[in-house]
């Protein structure tokens, strides 16, 4: 039986008619391969996009564009 997957949650802004996907840290952290405390840190440097807060304080999601956006960055970078 597969489990349900609560890591992601779908928000809707209000201007926008397309809706976009926030994902916890657990799936931050497979993504980009780095550790809790590394994105935290790469968050206060401000090269990291920071996490929203969208159900309360204790809960902290990223927008996957913005976490994708900074993978394809760092992968823009790299030579060949």
């Amino acid at each position: 039986m597969l489990k349900p997957n609560h890591s992601a949650l779908i928000v809707n802004a209000p201007d926008e008619k397309t809706s976009e996907r926030l994902i916890r840290l657990k799936e931050v952290r497979c993504l980009t391969g780095l550790g809790a405390s590394t994105i935290y840190r790469l968050i206060s440097q401000g090269r990291f996009p920071a996490q929203l807060h969208p159900l309360g304080n204790k809960i902290a999601a990223w927008r996957s564009s913005e976490v994708s956006a900074w993978i394809a960055a760092r992968a823009t970078g790299r030579s060949a």
